[in-house]
């Protein structure tokens, strides 16, 4: 990828962990967001806001087989800041 021009490398993450002990990896960034709205008795309205991550979270566990070959599970989360429920 570093040789290809259409290719602009942003970051270059890295984590360390052991055998059978979870990382995580959060890139991304926090932002602002609404989570509600309160009226008050003379009509007002006012916003709740929240500070949320915005971004891929990575859960990584290793496993270290046997043979000295490192397994992972790779657990991908992404949060876009849109509203649930």
């Amino acid at each position: 990828l570093e040789t290809d021009t259409r290719v602009d490398m942003l970051s270059t993450p890295r984590i360390q962990t052991s055998h059978a002990e979870q990382a995580q990896l959060f890139i991304g960034e926090e932002r602002p967001v609404i989570s509600g709205t309160f009226s008050d008795i003379s009509g007002g309205q006012t916003a709740n806001i929240q500070m949320k991550q915005i971004g891929i979270t990575l859960e990584i566990l290793p496993f270290i087989n046997d043979e000295g070959l490192v397994v992972m599970d790779i657990y991908q989360v992404r949060e876009d800041g849109a509203c649930k429920g």
